[in-house]
Parts: structure tokens; C-alpha cells; sequence
């Protein structure tokens, strides 16, 4: 469940960085009624997937001696990565066109200054955290069947 929401969240930000109005009146969708159904959805049921994942981590004895600090701190950087993004969502007005037009600066290389709400600077602050703890922690565990898969018909 966790996974299959991480991926409609991220179809969801790319949506955020750019959006697709022709292919909606194509398919004859309101997007933006759409978004804020399923990403508010998402929003909730991965955060309670992630508490379970902590509650698991905590409780079973197995899984607490494999643990290590590093496996701690992914997992609560994680947890305030959505709880900041829900948080956007439903305590704090988000400007969807204000956000819209400060990633498209990025992109032209231009200054721009990005949205000043509280939540939003906290989770792309912690978002782009992660992105940089990401290389090196077991985060990557999708990647690894890559490399698996190479290293086994090595032998």
C-alpha cells in the first residue's frame, strides 16, 4: 500500500511542476477535482502506512536488532516529509500557481523567490534532505534488484 501511494504522490508533484490541461479535456477529467481527492487520499493513507511502519520497527524484536540509526533517521524524515505535505494540504492554504511558477524559474534559471508558507518551506526543505540522504541509505532497496540481477550472472 505504501509503495502504490508513493507513486500516485509523485504523479501528483510532477503535476505540480507541470501540468497537462489538454490531455484532462481529453479525457474529459477535472484535474484539480481529481487532485484533491486522490492526493488528499494518499496523503492520509500513507502516513498511516509509515506509522505502521514505525510501530513495526518498534515492536517486533527481529526487525529492532537489524535496525540501525540510519534506519531510524530515514524513517522520520520520511514521516515529516508527508506529515509537512499533509499538512500543506489541509492546515495551510497551497498556491498551486505560485508553486507552479517558481519551479518553472528553476528550470529557466531564473531567481525567483519560492512560495513563503510555512509548511511548504519546511517540506521541500526535508524533501530535498532526502533526496540527498537517498543515494546513500537502503532507501534505494527498488534499485537493487537491478544490481542484483548483474552481479548473480557475473559469477
Amino acid at each position: 500500500m505504501f509503495h502504490a501511494m508513493l507513486v500516485l504522490i509523485l504523479v501528483g508533484h510532477v503535476r505540480v511542476a507541470m501540468d497537462f490541461p489538454r490531455l484532462w479535456a481529453a479525457l474529459g477529467i477535472n484535474a484539480d477535482s481529481m487532485s484533491a481527492w486522490t492526493g488528499g487520499a494518499a496523503g492520509i493513507i500513507i502516513l498511516l502506512t509509515v506509522i505502521f511502519l514505525l510501530l513495526r520497527r518498534m515492536t517486533l524484536e527481529r526487525v529492532r536488532e537489524i535496525t540501525q540509526g540510519g534506519d531510524w533517521f530515514a524513517l522520520v524524515l520520511v514521516i515529516l516529509i508527508i506529515f509537512s505535505g499533509d499538512a500543506m494540504r489541509f492546515l495551510e492554504h497551497f498556491d498551486l500557481k505560485l508553486t507552479r511558477a517558481y519551479f518553472a524559474s528553476l528550470v529557466m534559471f531564473k531567481f525567483s523567490l519560492p512560495p513563503l508558507k510555512g509548511w511548504f518551506l519546511l517540506h521541500f526543505f526535508l524533501g530535498q534532505m532526502l533526496f540527498m540522504y537517498l543515494p546513500f541509505s537502503k532507501l534505494l532497496h527498488f534499485g537493487g534488484i537491478f544490481f542484483t540481477q548483474t552481479a548473480l550472472q557475473r559469477r
